[in-house]
């Protein structure tokens, strides 16, 4: 047996007898009074916590826009990759049909605010039996049919068979214009969502906490990921540690949660 694979097969029995003396399974109700503040304002938010811990490997569910997302980290220090899974619910909508159920009601109206910031107003109605977030955009055009100005919002948590009214936001290159169009840009919220880009990390468990560190694939290119999760002594609360990279250096937020 050579020398380098002795070291990892020593790093991965002292990993089997860590996690033999901590189990982080359980559901994990949010503590919004505990939990850092948002840096720009507002109540602490977080979503609760489902995780099943089998060995090495920590499987976490957490709600997303009422959908629910699995990922699995093995804690061996490892290279792995991860895959999120939506755990699709039976009822679970496209978000084709969902945006088809969804309608935009009589004539959009836009107004100058102040300088050459703009609202858009109208009504939309859902005609689905689920609720949804309905994600808007308009475009103001002139005569010939140029764009002179975009506004976006959304119609949040519409509920099914309901209308409601929304107002979007923007700016215009014109005091004036022909026609306003408004068109739904993605509907969500029971609906099935894109798949996830796989998460490339490493889970280090150490004590009564693992860290896993890695990068998950974006649009604007790999976004790191940062995170610990750490159990009181008692068991009965879960503290998850986020570390974020911004223009300004790393902030550093803290999630609490306690045991059902």
């Amino acid at each position: 047996m050579n020398k380098a694979y002795l070291v990892f097969a020593m790093a991965l029995l002292l990993a089997a007898v860590a996690v033999a003396g901590v189990d982080f399974s359980g559901a994990w109700a949010f503590n919004a009074s505990k939990s850092d503040q948002p840096a720009r304002g507002g109540a602490a938010r977080g979503s609760d916590l489902t995780i099943k811990q089998a060995g090495n490997v920590l499987t976490i569910r957490r709600t997303a826009d009422e959908d629910i997302i699995e990922t699995s980290y093995t804690m061996d220090g490892a290279d792995h990759t991860a895959k999120p899974v939506q755990v699709s619910a039976p009822d679970l909508e496209t978000v084709d049909y969902a945006m088809s159920m969804i309608s935009l009601d009589g004539t959009p109206k836009a107004r100058i605010t102040s300088g050459n910031n703009i609202e858009v107003e109208g009504k939309g109605t859902n005609h689905d039996k689920f609720q949804h977030d309905v994600i808007l955009t308009a475009t103001l055009l002139d005569a010939s049919g140029k764009s002179v100005g975009t506004a976006t919002g959304r119609l949040e948590d519409l509920p099914a068979g309901h209308q409601d009214e929304y107002k979007l936001v923007g700016t215009t290159t014109s005091p004036t214009w022909a026609k306003v169009s408004v068109v739904i840009s993605n509907v969500t919220e029971h609906v099935v969502r894109p798949e996830a880009a796989p998460i490339k990390y490493r889970a280090v468990l150490s004590g009564s906490s693992v860290h896993i560190i890695g990068t998950q694939s974006s649009p604007r290119g790999d976004q790191p990921i940062d995170q610990t999760y750490a159990l009181s002594a008692d068991g009965k609360n879960l503290t998850v540690t986020t570390v974020r990279q911004g223009q300004n250096g790393p902030t550093t937020r803290k999630q609490v949660y306690d045991k059902k």
